[in-house]
């Protein structure tokens, strides 16, 4: 696994997180209560994008873990499909 994409990703998939959130919830609330409401909200959107964030590293990796069995598997059964059987000389 490369770590280094990885993490890179993950901080992306965070900051994008955080952002939409605060963006939402200010909007809500500069719908409700003008400037004041788009302060208090994107606050509100602040914090629940930094809770909520951490969450997508799940994904990122059980997206990683199927997506690399799946190759693997797949890689498997097309040889077989197209070179046949393995055979390691067991011929009965």
């Amino acid at each position: 696994m490369n770590w280094g994409k990885f993490f890179l990703i993950f901080l992306r998939n965070m900051f994008i997180t955080v952002a939409l959130s605060s963006l939402f919830f200010g909007g809500v609330g500069f719908l409700l209560a003008g400037k004041a409401g788009f302060v208090n909200m994107a606050g509100w959107g602040l914090i629940l994008g930094i809770v909520f964030a951490p969450l997508s590293l799940g994904g990122l990796v059980n997206a990683k873990f199927w997506g690399d069995y799946a190759g693997r598997f797949g890689s498997w059964w097309v040889r077989k499909e197209t070179e046949g059987e393995e055979n390691n000389g067991n011929r009965q």
